[in-house]
């Protein structure tokens, strides 16, 4: 990765102590919601000052997004729930398919990458993928999001032929690779992910994800936003 990857990393760290429930300073001012305006998460387009909760994921989560331009994607899981982040041709009513996205997983499994075979999670997941042949991991630093402590990193996906081809992608017109049943990343794409130590043993995943590395910077400040006003409601 050499030099790019290095200033991306310093890129990150500096996200990381701006966002949110992320501990250090806020960049940009953290949405509110409206008192009264808790709804459950269903697909379409998010409402600003609207406090959203999903409905199966575990443990339950709510969130406020800055703005108009977030669509929920996949809400239905107990195990992962999908927005992007909405990519406008500028004409009224028209959208390109996505290119940045905010996701949130639990990943009690993974693909091993020889077989392809689901196994249970390693402890270390940063060290798995660190080992993953699909991915180009950077170092990890230290991270707080709604007062739960973890690290962030960032990571390249890049490869020829997928370790493990997914069922799915999230861009049917880019080739992914699965690392876990319900985690499959496009190629090319950058991310900052989030591991987040939970009371149950099996970490919360936070991935802000670009198609391009131009695309992750983009998303960097509204994933902010909304990451700053994460809520663990089962608490």
């Amino acid at each position: 990765m050499g030099a790019v990857a290095t200033a991306l990393l310093v890129a990150i760290v500096v996200f990381a102590a701006s966002t949110g429930g992320v501990e250090g300073g806020s960049a940009t001012p953290t949405p509110t919601a409206t008192p009264e305006s808790q709804r459950d998460l269903f697909g379409g387009s998010l409402e600003p000052r609207v406090r959203f909760r999903t409905r199966e994921f575990v443990p339950p989560l709510s969130f406020v997004v800055g703005d108009t331009e977030w669509l929920a994607r996949d809400t239905t899981s107990a195990d992962y729930v999908l927005i992007e982040r909405r990519n406008r041709t500028g004409q009224p009513g028209g959208e390109y398919p996505g290119r940045s996205w905010l996701s949130f997983s639990r990943l009690p499994l993974v693909y091993e990458t020889r077989h392809g075979t689901a196994i249970e999670a390693p402890a270390d997941l940063y060290a798995w993928m660190r080992r993953h042949p699909d991915l180009d991991v950077g170092r990890r630093e230290p991270a707080t999001i709604a007062g739960v402590r973890g690290y962030v990193f960032t990571a390249h996906v890049g490869f020829q032929r997928p370790a493990v081809f997914p069922a799915v992608c999230i861009r049917p017109d880019v080739p992914c690779t699965a690392i876990a049943p319900n985690r499959s990343l496009l190629k090319g794409a950058w991310m900052e992910t989030y591991v987040l130590r939970m009371p149950d043993g099996l970490p919360l995943v936070i991935d802000v994800t670009g198609l391009r590395r131009r695309d992750l910077n983009e998303v960097e400040v509204p994933a902010g936003e909304l990451l700053r006003t994460l809520r663990f409601d089962d608490r």
